[in-house]
């Protein structure tokens, strides 16, 4: 295959964010997920009343879990980005100038309150829920619900938390400016792993074995050796 093959095969690039739309369920899973961390721990350690194959802790988080565990899942919905032919994405931040003295705004080049939203809204090209229904066409009042519109009259509050909406902009930004790497091979740490050799790397100011092995050719050992040897039998 020649450069110009593998140059036909480019496709868009896509990103997917999938929230927890009820905010109420969305912090009570986050807050048994944080609890399960410490049960797991409590039982390693037995707690208060000594080691216990029931996992007690454990296993009462778990419960609790598997109570909401639908309703999590039935709140869950699934966006999928898709990258904009790159002018279409020039122009669009190009519409949404940095506000002056905005600090926010600086920072990021564009007007945060305006061209946030936008990007989320041109670049979203599907969104499904748990159950499979697949909506491509959404319209303006479910963003306005979501992501809020204080241009609306009356305005319009958001449903979406800060960090929700920032989940939703990353993907959204990435469909546009992510960047793919090839990630480095680990077939080195078995090859390092069959052969014996360490991977732990020096510690600072000491010189790695390999070093200090090769700055001492095996002909002076051997000479020093038979000079230890001559001076003892003499």
């Amino acid at each position: 295959m020649g450069v110009l093959d593998t140059m036909a095969t480019a496709t868009a690039t896509v990103r997917e964010e999938t929230l927890i739309l009820n905010a109420a369920l969305a912090a009570r899973w986050d807050e048994l997920s944080r609890q399960l961390d410490q049960a797991a721990k409590d039982d390693a350690s037995g707690g208060a009343k000594g080691t216990s194959l029931a996992l007690p802790a454990t296993t009462k988080v778990v419960n609790e879990m598997d109570e909401i565990r639908d309703q999590v899942m039935a709140s869950q919905v699934t966006f999928t980005f898709e990258q904009m032919d790159w002018p279409e994405r020039v122009q669009l931040q190009a519409e949404h100038p940095a506000r002056p003295g905005n600090a926010a705004d600086r920072v990021r080049g564009f007007n945060v309150s305006t061209f946030v939203p936008a990007i989320i809204k041109a670049t979203c090209v599907k969104v499904v829920d748990a159950a499979g229904d697949e909506e491509t066409e959404i319209p303006d009042a479910s963003w306005d619900r979501l992501l809020g519109n204080p241009l609306a009259d009356p305005p319009v509050r958001p449903a979406l938390a800060a960090g929700q909406v920032t989940k939703l902009f990353s993907a959204a930004h990435d469909s546009n400016q992510g960047e793919s790497r090839i990630p480095p091979s680990a077939r080195f740490l078995l090859e390092s792993q069959d052969s014996g050799a360490s991977l732990a790397q020096p510690s600072p100011g000491k010189s790695p074995r390999s070093a200090s092995a090769a700055g001492s050719p095996r002909g002076s050992r051997r000479s020093s050796a038979t000079k230890k040897a001559e001076s003892s039998g003499s």
